[in-house]
């Protein structure tokens, strides 16, 4: 359940984006585009691939919290909190799974709610809720919550 709070949290902290692989996502919905951000986070080692699912507003606000993750991760740069992240967010993913349970689209924005289930220690019963909104041509997460 550790590994699930730190994925919310840690989901928090991305930067800012370059290219946006997330596009050839652009003819699925928002959860098909959620759960492919899921499965490609299990083994993803690119950064700008993590950040291109983010919408431009939370990478702007994400942008200005990275100097605090370098010295709360007690890292030298910002490169260094990118591998962690990387890595930390692949092995909570690997150990994750999520089962839609409600999609609400209203224009630009949808809400999304999964069940949660820690695959690796067994604890089921928490929800993920996720915002995500329609921009650059694909649906990005905007807002994730984990409720317990």
């Amino acid at each position: 359940m550790k590994r699930i709070l730190l994925l919310v949290a840690c989901i928090t902290f991305i930067g800012a984006c370059t290219e946006d692989p997330a596009n050839d996502s652009s003819s699925l919905g928002p959860s098909e585009t959620f759960l492919k951000y899921h499965l490609i986070s299990q083994s993803n080692k690119d950064f700008s691939v993590e950040e291109s699912y983010q919408t431009q507003a939370k990478r702007d606000e994400l942008r200005v919290k990275l100097p605090q993750y370098i010295s709360s991760m007690k890292v030298d740069n910002v490169e260094q909190v990118k591998e962690k992240y990387l890595m930390f967010i692949g092995n909570t993913a690997k150990c994750t799974s999520l089962t839609l349970t409600t999609e609400t689209i209203a224009a630009d924005k949808a809400q999304l709610a999964y069940a949660v289930e820690d695959t690796c220690s067994g604890h089921t019963g928490a929800i993920q809720k996720v915002e995500m909104h329609f921009e650059r041509g694909g649906w990005k997460i905007h807002d994730t919550e984990l409720v317990l």
